[in-house]
């Protein structure tokens, strides 16, 4: 998978008991170019190659680099050497003094201000052998925000009815 699916309220997602896998796509990473600013969607990288639409990427740099400091979005388009992102970075970024990156991390599952969401007989793999992680959230398990109706637990296992895992991490 190269970006997260997002569960919006009163779906259900099932799978075939231990048939249906997530796995996310290895990483990629790229240098900032230049310093990426709150409110930004277009920005210069050193390696634009790497990127393609659709990608689910986070933004961070030496300072901004854990929790609600990391934007996550998703590359629109690739015209070297810019990508361009919606939404737009919701925090400063700089690039070559503070070693400002762009990797292509993202939740496999993302269910945010949700509720009666159910996802079922779906095994998460965050394919952390190829996968450089930035946050527990980001680093391409699973992550749930604001959600009613909800019930957290498990290990690397099938997700059950009403119930989420992390591959190889601490639960939501």
């Amino acid at each position: 998978m190269n970006n997260s699916v997002f569960v919006p309220s009163g779906v259900t997602v099932k799978g075939t008991p231990g048939q249906t896998i997530l796995k996310k796509s290895a990483s990629v990473e790229s240098k900032l170019v230049e310093d990426a600013d709150y409110g930004d969607s277009v920005f210069a990288v050193a390696e634009p190659q790497k990127f393609q639409p659709g990608m689910g990427v986070a933004f961070s740099d030496d300072q901004s680099n854990s929790g609600w400091d990391i934007t996550v979005s998703t590359v629109t388009a690739v015209r070297p050497p810019y990508i361009t992102v919606d939404p737009m970075t919701l925090r400063d970024y700089i690039g070559e003094r503070k070693h400002g990156t762009v990797r292509n991390t993202f939740p496999i599952l993302c269910v945010v201000d949700a509720e009666n969401v159910v996802l079922e007989d779906v095994i998460v793999d965050g394919n952390r052998r190829r996968t450089r992680t930035s946050t527990a959230a980001a680093a391409g398990q699973f992550t749930c925000t604001a959600c009613a109706m909800w019930k957290c637990g498990g290990r690397r296992r099938a997700i059950g009815t009403a119930t989420a895992s992390r591959s190889r991490s601490r639960t939501a």
